[in-house]
């Protein structure tokens, strides 16, 4: 939270805001028709009704695969901790909008809620999607996916004027963080017999016993 709302108050800065406004008439004057109604329906991804709804229906899914309730869990307390540190966010950071009169939408201030949602629940997707015991390349698909669909959101609220490049930055930081924290405090309570967590450990190379390791020198030994 500290990092995000550093990172807020340096967007605050003159040189940053007036990159800013450039960013958003360069985007206003070159805005297409078709262009904009994918936007409009790309930028849904980080919706609150998208959002909430992927985390109940994936998490039960997931669950029932897993024979864990752990991943709908913490589905259902990822959008609750994301509004939590954007109200905390804004509250430190007292930020402009962009303006209305370019922006196709209501316009938001620091960070962008939807650009910081979509890189959690669809991390947290991918993430526990792989505890299905999938290939390395299917954990690279879904990886893939779930970058890919952030950065549609956040380019979208960027492209349809509802938020500054450094709010969709600020919220990319701050879904990355948010992300990063649960998944590492999953698998420190995950147990270790997933068949996930055990295709990695039979993966991982062993030590061979019969290879003699480094031997201590007895102070007799000369060095």
């Amino acid at each position: 939270l500290v990092a995000v709302d550093v990172i807020g108050l340096l967007t605050r800065l003159g040189p940053v805001m007036a990159a800013d406004s450039r960013v958003e008439t360069f985007v206003a004057g070159h805005r297409t028709g078709w262009l904009v109604r994918v936007m409009a329906n790309g930028t849904l991804i980080g919706s609150y009704e998208v959002d909430v709804t992927m985390a109940v229906v994936a998490g039960v899914i997931v669950a029932v695969l897993a024979r864990r309730w752990i991943p709908l869990l913490v589905l259902l307390a990822a959008v609750p901790a994301e509004i939590g540190i954007q109200k905390l966010a804004a509250g430190f950071v007292d930020g402009t909008k962009p303006s209305q009169a370019l922006a196709i939408g209501a316009p938001g201030g620091y960070f962008s809620g939807g650009s910081a949602r979509a890189i959690i629940v669809c991390g947290l997707l991918a993430y526990f999607l792989g505890w299905a015991g999938l290939d390395r390349w299917q954990h690279a698909v879904l990886w893939s996916a779930a970058a890919l669909a952030a950065f549609a959101e956040g380019y979208s609220r960027l492209y349809l004027g509802r938020h500054w490049a450094a709010d969709v930055l600020g919220g990319w930081l701050a879904g990355a963080l948010v992300l990063s924290s649960l998944i590492f405090a999953v698998e420190a309570v995950r147990p270790v017999t997933d068949p996930e967590r055990r295709t990695r450990r039979a993966a991982a190379p062993v030590a061979d016993a019969s290879t003699p390791g480094p031997r201590l020198r007895t102070r007799s030994e000369p060095a």
